[in-house]
């Protein structure tokens, strides 16, 4: 065998078209119905990324939420508002930091933003707000720490981690 036959093709690969003969024996034909190839249509794959249209979509998505926010909020202003005087006059920044809390210690799906949010609207200032989402955050985190640090010592969490282990690792 040469060198020539044993080095790949260099240059574009040539295109097949949809009445193109299948490349071996054993290679299906391509169906009559099937859509015809481009000549220009570049190949897809599953790791091709379009970044112009994943930021058109970004772009697009940004939008609508901000509008449906908007929306919501001028529709919504005072009873919102009310909610929120309420917020911090029953709770005050102790809300704030127990809204920080539980989606940090217990990893649940809760915007934690919304309480900061809460709590400047109901007349918090914006350094109480702060200090009072970050104890509540570290506090949660370290709790969620300790969670996860007893959890991976029970006879449970070891058989799990013995069976599916390796899916977790990889």
């Amino acid at each position: 065998m040469s060198d020539e036959a044993s080095q790949p093709p260099s240059g574009p690969l040539p295109r097949l078209s949809p009445t193109a003969a299948p490349l071996s024996p054993t290679a299906a034909p391509l169906s009559p119905t099937a859509a015809p190839l481009s000549p220009t249509a570049a190949p897809l794959s599953p790791m091709a990324l379009r970044p112009l249209r994943l930021l058109l979509s970004l772009g697009a998505g940004i939008i609508a939420l901000t509008l449906i926010f908007a929306t919501i909020g001028y529709f919504f202003r005072d009873p919102l508002l009310r909610f929120a005087s309420l917020f911090v006059d029953k709770l005050g920044g102790v809300g704030v930091a127990i809204g920080f809390y539980i989606p940090d210690a217990f990893t649940i799906p809760l915007p934690n933003d919304a309480f900061s949010v809460l709590g400047l609207a109901g007349g918090l200032g914006f350094v109480e707000v702060a200090i009072w989402s970050t104890v509540g955050s570290l506090l949660g985190g370290s709790t969620g720490f300790a969670i996860g640090r007893r959890l991976s010592k029970t006879a449970w969490y070891q058989r799990v981690m013995q069976s599916r282990g390796a899916e977790v690792r990889s």
